[in-house]
């Protein structure tokens, strides 16, 4: 029988690697944490994951695995019925994305996770007029200068510019993030074109068509060539333009921003501990922002979405077509 303490909801994760360890704290403050599982600590037979965690009778889980993992992951964990934390990418292949969508049919309550929207981007998000879950709402703070329906003030959107890059600290390199190796299902754009594509689907929410990919890849033998920048050009049908830069080992340093650009002004969410919203209508003004250790909120989030007793997935709409598009991106004949 599950029971809370302290009013925490029980939880167990799986992956024990380095995401853990960034985002431990937060989800110790925001849940009673019961079991964390790593390779090895159960049967690898089928049903041998679902066993194991089930015995802590937990009432939500966080997967957190490598990618590839996922699929797997959900389909042995679906059957326990309970709220799933899902890191992203959801998955890297559309035949995983259908195992995913069958597991729906078992257990729809699926928490499609990406830091830069539910998080970072939530000023962004609350300015566009979409969902924000309460605990992340109540961390933005927000200056005299703010108003919901100011989406106007920068005109009809032409174009989209965003970047991640990360050339500092912990982040700017592949070292805990092994996997990123991998050539299938590793690389930048798997691990931060996916950001940007989740941000787009989630602020514009229109259809977008491949005309343009950069990489530039190393090999690292006998890991072979996994791409360290990644450059793609979009368009969508209404004719915006989308533009994204990923990269680690920057030079340069850090740059993560996605700027929205229309025929009156612009509206910029530059991600960071602040993230902060600046509106550009011919001088900066600052919008709002939301500080703190943010790492720690991507564990309220999914403690909202657990305590709201769900019955439908979050995320996965926007998911879905974030998948299907870099699958497109991946499949164009620049892509080599």
């Amino acid at each position: 029988m599950s029971f809370t303490v302290n009013g925490k909801k029980r939880l167990s994760i799986i992956g024990a690697g380095d995401y853990f360890r960034m985002i431990g704290p937060g989800v110790r403050k925001n849940f009673n944490l019961v079991q964390v599982v790593d390779r090895g600590d159960y049967s690898p037979e089928p049903g041998g994951l679902r066993n194991h965690v089930q015995r802590e009778a937990p009432d939500a889980v966080m997967i957190i695995t490598p990618n590839p993992l996922h699929a797997s992951h959900v389909e042995e964990l679906a059957p326990l019925g309970v709220p799933i934390f899902l890191e992203k990418p959801i998955v890297t292949s559309s035949q995983d994305l259908d195992r995913i969508q069958a597991c729906l049919r078992i257990n729809p309550r699926l928490y499609c996770s990406d830091f830069y929207v539910d998080v970072w981007g939530s000023p962004l998000m609350y300015w566009l007029g979409k969902f924000v879950f309460p605990s992340i709402l109540s961390q933005i703070q927000r200056t005299t200068a703010f108003d919901v329906h100011s989406v106007t003030e920068i005109g009809k959107i032409r174009r989209v510019e965003a970047t991640i890059l990360e050339g500092t600290g912990s982040a700017a390199s592949f070292a805990g993030r092994e996997w990123l190796w991998n050539a299938e299902y590793g690389g930048v754009l798997w691990d931060m074109g996916y950001h940007e594509l989740i941000l787009w689907f989630r602020a514009l929410g229109e259809a977008l068509k491949v005309s343009k990919v950069y990489r530039f890849t190393v090999d690292t033998a006998p890991r072979g060539a996994s791409e360290t920048f990644g450059e793609v050009w979009h368009e969508s049908l209404a004719g915006i333009e989308f533009h994204y830069r990923v990269g680690k080992y920057i030079e340069s340093g850090d740059d993560r921003a996605f700027r929205i650009i229309g025929d009156a002004g612009e509206i910029t969410m530059k991600f960071g501990d602040p993230s902060q919203l600046i509106l550009d209508c011919g001088s900066p003004i600052l919008l709002a922002e939301i500080g703190g250790p943010c790492l720690d909120f991507t564990a309220a989030a999914f403690r909202d979405y657990v305590e709201s007793d769900p019955s439908t997935p979050h995320g996965l709409d926007v998911a879905k077509l974030a998948v299907n598009c870099m699958l497109e991106t991946r499949a164009h004949p620049d892509f080599r």
